[in-house]
């Protein structure tokens, strides 16, 4: 939840922000007490800190123990002025402001119990929330013929059904990728709420997928710099990923097809078919007529009619007709670029083309031969 959203919810027990405004909004994710600087050590980052001083010596400590809790990347600091802080030094004042680290002076008449209590009560609901319609988002995406499962918690949950839908999805290419894509994912969706609105962003098996409700195409494409933005700032160009956006959809019911439509371009990513800035369905020429059938079968029997003959000869004899086929299409039919491509001799290209052409009864020469080929290859491509 936003510092500055759950702060509102105590604004009536003269809580008072004295320093690092510019850092309220910030993600919280609980709340812990830290009386001296060893103990900062528990702290995780993205906490709340409550101090009452009972821990310090002498005034002069107290800007030792905000340094040390600093460090740890905490939401905010909580001070309980009264008997053992008398009142915050500038010093510490001017260290805020310049780390943008929000502090806020509690009254030493407010029991902190009460405070970790509006804290607790808000954040647990707001982490109830967030899986109640990540859970719903996933149930639209994986069980579209079982609409109980999600239509009404995402109603539930200010989703409405009548509103368009887009999903976004990034494959993470990484070995921990589930870890990664869960904890990103609330970090992108922390850093979004402040600007952005109607959209959910969650981990599932590696990926970060995000749905965006009742945008226009503007609000979208808007949504989605920010999202890199922030993307690219969390992996620190440390992970590789793959990033597609489907087409919008009329109704909450077709979640799933955005959905596979964000799937595919991903793929077609990953498998360097497409750029890294084409990410968006619509953009995809041929390849979106492609993805628009929805009988996946469909798609299968068309590979098999063209090119499962030649996969197979590869798998029996060890050879590499695909991908000389795949290499001579891409070159639109040229032997020379397709030898020079692949560092082998004319010949060995005229002969390869020859054996593909007999086993798969087709004529290279042929433009509508050629095509199906070419369709095949990109059907294979969206299959992954």
């Amino acid at each position: 939840m936003e510092l500055e959203r759950l702060m509102h919810k105590v604004s009536h027990k003269d809580v008072r922000l004295l320093a690092g405004k510019k850092g309220t909004k910030g993600n919280v994710t609980w709340m812990h007490f830290v009386e001296s600087p060893s103990t900062s050590s528990f702290l995780s980052g993205d906490e709340i800190v409550l101090i009452t001083g009972i821990g310090l010596n002498r005034k002069e400590e107290l800007l030792d123990l905000i340094t040390a809790i600093y460090q740890h990347h905490v939401a905010g600091i909580l001070i309980n002025v009264g008997p053992y802080i008398d009142h915050v030094p500038g010093e510490v004042l001017t260290f805020c402001d310049e780390k943008d680290l929000p502090l806020y002076e509690v009254p030493w008449k407010i029991h902190l119990s009460e405070l970790m209590h509006i804290f607790s009560l808000a954040l647990t609901k707001e982490d109830q929330s967030y899986i109640e319609t990540a859970n719903a988002f996933k149930n639209a995406i994986t069980f579209p013929d079982q609409e109980v499962l999600y239509v009404l918690p995402l109603n539930h949950h200010g989703f409405q059904t009548k509103w368009s839908y887009t999903v976004c999805l990034c494959q993470l290419m990484t070995k921990d990728a589930t870890d990664r894509a869960n904890h990103i994912s609330q970090l992108l969706y922390n850093a979004l709420q402040h600007d952005h609105k109607n959209y959910m962003i969650f981990g599932d098996q590696g990926n970060i997928i995000a749905v965006l409700g009742n945008a226009s195409s503007e609000e979208l494409h808007v949504f989605m710099k920010a999202f890199t933005r922030h993307l690219n700032t969390f992996l620190k160009r440390e992970i590789s990923y793959s990033l597609g956006v489907g087409k919008t959809t009329q109704s909450i019911r077709c979640i799933h097809k955005s959905y596979r439509q964000a799937l595919s371009v991903s793929r077609l990513q990953q498998e360097h078919k497409i750029s890294k800035n084409r990410i968006f369905y619509n953009d995809m020429g041929i390849y979106k007529l492609l993805m628009s059938i929805d009988d996946e079968d469909i798609l299968k029997d068309f590979v098999r009619q063209t090119l499962s003959p030649v996969i197979e000869y590869d798998r029996k004899n060890d050879a590499s007709l695909m991908e000389v086929l795949s290499c001579y299409l891409k070159n639109d039919g040229s032997v020379k670029a397709t030898a020079e491509q692949l560092f082998i001799h004319r010949n060995t290209v005229n002969y390869r083309l020859s054996k593909i052409e007999e086993i798969t009864d087709m004529d290279l020469s042929s433009t509508s031969d050629r095509l199906q080929l070419t369709v095949g290859l990109m059907i294979l491509n969206i299959l992954g």
